[in-house]
């Protein structure tokens, strides 16, 4: 599964690359570095990329989790910087 996720290292917000996934119902989940969801999003993909504010979330090291009804998840590292 490769899901493009820019830019990373960001700031404020990431982009989430979504064409492949046209047409589908995409949850997207954002876990902190203990493993805990910060928040969880679920979109229709019109097949292109959607954006993700992460402004009010401390700086750090997550894991963005992108899964599709009866489809295997992915997981992208996301490194978010102050």
């Amino acid at each position: 599964g490769n899901v493009h996720v820019y830019p990373n290292p960001t700031t404020d917000r990431i982009w989430v690359d979504l064409t492949r996934y046209s047409d589908m119902e995409v949850n997207l989940t954002l876990y902190n570095l203990f493993g805990q969801p910060m928040f969880s999003h679920t979109v229709v993909s019109i097949g292109e990329a959607i954006e993700l504010d992460l402004s009010g979330y401390p700086a750090g090291h997550y894991q963005l989790q992108i899964a599709t009804e009866g489809k295997r998840s992915v997981s992208k590292p996301v490194v978010l910087n102050r």
